[in-house]
């Protein structure tokens, strides 16, 4: 039987890849239960989205298999923390998470790195009669200022010293909230602030974003997986993310 070069360097790199992630392994991570369109949503117990599309053709090119477990936030933090799950598909970077999250080597909080998973912008909601007008200054941020539980944003703010209601589990939630105490404001994503409010007069989206985050493939300390094996996942999800065809089309897939 004769091999052409091609065939014989394609095979090659597929032991390479094979070898260095073992086969038969499989990639357990968790995500929120918190719907975070389009990034994770959450139907029943089905999970999907453009971060789920993306890791899972990251991993197909190293011939592994992957798995997600869909978990309230702060429980899929604490349950990698200790090990039950090689990583978390779409966390944002703190110091405090860094003790137990290994994040690419470039991640900055304040510049885009580029092995993150995407890049969001966080936006204000408030009611339509409220006259305010946010123009990037947090301290004048009607409130209570509502975020999910456990979820960065709304406790970076309330380490500024503001009135943060993080007593939700979600953003759907915090936007039932507003409506009914007619007051205060909510932070998202611009994403699912579109998706929430749709055609309600009633509710304003800001058009100066609160603040623009990296999200990212963290894996816990404890994951058998070594530095060279996290490297090259992490290789993987980035040229993911600059293939442009395939994002085009996964974006659009999830903003019909």
């Amino acid at each position: 039987m004769r091999f052409s070069t091609q065939t014989f360097l394609t095979a090659t790199l597929l032991l390479i890849f094979s070898s260095s992630i073992c086969v038969g392994d499989t990639l357990k991570l968790c995500v929120s239960d918190s719907n975070w369109h389009p990034y994770v949503i959450i139907e029943g117990n089905e999970v999907s989205g453009i971060y789920i599309d993306m890791l899972t053709s990251a991993v197909e090119l190293l011939s592994h298999e992957i798995e997600f477990e869909i978990l309230p936030w702060k429980r899929c933090l604490h349950q990698t923390k200790e090990g039950k799950y090689d990583g978390i598909a779409g966390v944002s970077y703190q110091e405090k998470r860094a003790v137990y999250l290994d994040y690419p080597n470039d991640t900055n909080h304040s510049t885009h790195s580029e092995f993150r998973l995407s890049q969001v912008e966080y936006v204000v909601v408030t009611m339509q009669k409220d006259a305010h007008k946010f123009s990037g200054d947090v301290k004048t941020l009607p409130v209570p200022i509502r975020s999910p539980l456990g979820f960065s944003i709304g406790i970076e703010l309330e380490k500024q010293g503001l009135l943060v209601d993080n007593a939700a589990l979600n953003d759907s939630a915090n936007i039932r909230k507003l409506r009914r105490d007619k007051t205060g404001s909510v932070v998202l994503i611009k994403e699912m602030a579109l998706l929430l409010i749709n055609n309600n007069s009633d509710l304003t989206i800001h058009k100066q974003p609160l603040k623009s985050k990296a999200y990212f493939l963290a894996f816990s300390k404890k994951t058998k997986l070594t530095q060279h094996q996290k490297a090259q996942l992490w290789n993987a999800g980035k040229n993911i993310r600059k293939n442009k065809v395939f994002m085009h089309k996964t974006f659009a897939k999830y903003h019909q």
